[in-house]
């Protein structure tokens, strides 16, 4: 018989936290690539992938994503340019950060084997 009084766990640690950097991605997306807000997003990411992923070719994608092109400039079209490249790179991003997550649902396991 099962002990009742001991919780089961839903979802590794690891999913827990590709699950935070996930749903911060939603939040970001329409910021830039120099916010402030954007940049805590993705220094916490790359600390989640080197945490639980350090070898994986997710983390490696990741970390090569460009996310902008140059500093922003007052043309309104590289302005223009800029926010498709931001686009872009946050796809590939939530692209990354979902296929760790099914990794770490179906291990169970907080650490996650590389790809």
């Amino acid at each position: 018989m099962a002990d009742s009084n001991k919780p089961v766990p839903q979802t590794s640690e690891a999913a827990t936290a590709l699950e935070r950097q996930l749903a911060g991605l939603d939040a970001v997306r329409s910021a830039h690539a120099w916010h402030p807000m954007f940049l805590a997003w993705k220094d916490g990411t790359a600390e989640v992938f080197q945490r639980f992923l350090p070898e994986s070719a997710l983390r490696a994608t990741f970390l090569n994503i460009q996310f902008a092109l140059a500093p922003p400039s007052a043309s309104s079209y590289a302005e223009t340019e800029s926010r498709a490249v931001f686009a872009k790179a946050c796809a590939i991003a939530d692209a990354c950060l979902k296929s760790a997550l099914a990794q770490a649902q179906h291990s169970g396991s907080d650490a996650i084997p590389g790809r």
